[in-house]
């Protein structure tokens, strides 16, 4: 019995630390992801604020502009190979990445129309701050929204802060001290405990009523709708059914063992 017991444990603290690693291994690309992306952010910032302080469009700006649509395309095309070569075993962190690939990816062909825009306009007619903070707002949202969903598969991922007394005495390696992401304990998909997942897609559920009902505060007449408006509310309802489907795919990991049985 005693060796049985042994083994058990050893098997666990083996399923455990592979558990450690594969959180470490993917808490450093989000990071590096995210801290990307939000150089990217504050770039576009950067960009418009020198253009508004200039009055004018300097051939520099319009540069900055062509290299961070660029970055954004690579980024892009960075997180769909990284989802697709990592993350089939984990929906909803391969959900939420591909949301943020996605809206990279719009960032990039707004940033293209804003440059085309730019150079196009009539050259006689007047620096206009307030349709320059318009047309920023529509590059800025698709990159801020990648940057919210790589920060909450990070915050689901990483660990919580210790207490102080956390841990005493615990010998046993399981991991204490980590509900952030769902401790290193319980059913695992893709070696990452399933709460850890469940956290994340409670995160963005709860984004996903906010922006909706945001959505219609500002946006009360459907009939007035932009193309733009149009397309986001579909972005909404969709990734509404997706968060759904994916507490179904999560379900049968999180139901205590026994509970199907008659």
């Amino acid at each position: 019995k005693d060796a049985k017991k042994d083994n058990e444990l050893d098997k666990k603290n083996d399923e455990d630390k592979l558990t450690r690693e594969t959180k470490e291994e993917l808490l450093e690309r989000y990071k590096g992801y995210r801290d990307r992306q939000a150089a990217a952010v504050a770039e576009a910032e950067r960009i418009t604020a020198a253009a508004v302080a200039a009055k004018r469009w300097e051939r520099p700006l319009l540069a900055s502009l062509t290299d961070l649509e660029e970055s954004q395309k690579q980024l892009s095309l960075e997180l769909a190979g990284f989802v697709e070569k990592n993350l089939t075993d984990l929906p909803v962190f391969g959900r939420m990445t591909t949301q943020a690939a996605d809206a990279m990816g719009k960032a990039a062909t707004r940033l293209a129309d804003r440059k085309d825009d730019i150079l196009t306009a009539d050259a006689a007619a007047a620096f206009d701050p307030e349709a320059e903070k318009v047309a920023h707002g529509r590059v800025a949202r698709p990159m801020t929204l990648a940057l919210k969903r790589l920060d909450q598969v990070l915050d689901a991922i990483k660990p919580d802060e210790k207490k102080p007394d956390a841990g005493k005495g615990d010998k046993s390696g399981g991991g204490g001290g980590e509900a952030g992401g769902g401790g290193d304990s319980g059913p695992k998909q893709g070696g990452i405990p399933a709460l850890a997942q469940l956290k994340a897609l409670r995160s963005l559920q709860a984004d996903l009523m906010q922006r909706t009902a945001a959505f219609h505060k500002e946006n009360p007449d459907p009939d007035k709708y932009t193309d733009d408006q149009t397309d986001e509310l579909k972005d909404l309802e969709q990734g509404q059914r997706e968060v759904a489907e994916l507490f179904e795919k999560l379900l049968p990991l999180l139901q205590p063992k026994g509970d199907d049985n008659p």
